[in-house]
């Protein structure tokens, strides 16, 4: 996830990624089913877990490190994290 400095996550680029491999799994994500609900008065939206459910969404399933290496360097960014971090974990 990306996150600007009032702390508000955004998935944007990563599912923009996602649909553009149209391969979840290739782009480090797991759909879930699930249904999507809004609140009108707040726009807040809701997800709730149902298998049958007639949503999917979607759930990161590596760690922020794995993104970071796969995704940044596709916009010809440096990755702003610790070089500690860039190792690979056994």
């Amino acid at each position: 996830m990306f996150q600007i400095a009032s702390g508000r996550y955004a998935w944007d680029p990563l599912t923009t990624w996602m649909a553009c491999l149209n391969n979840p799994e290739a782009a480090g994500f797991e759909t879930v089913g699930g249904t999507v609900s809004l609140d009108p008065e707040s726009g807040e939206n809701h997800f709730s877990y149902s298998e049958n459910g007639p949503h999917r969404y979607v759930v990161m399933a590596r760690d922020s490190v794995w993104y970071a290496r796969q995704f940044i360097p596709i916009l010809g960014e440096e990755l702003s994290l610790p070089a500690d971090d860039l190792q690979d974990k056994p």
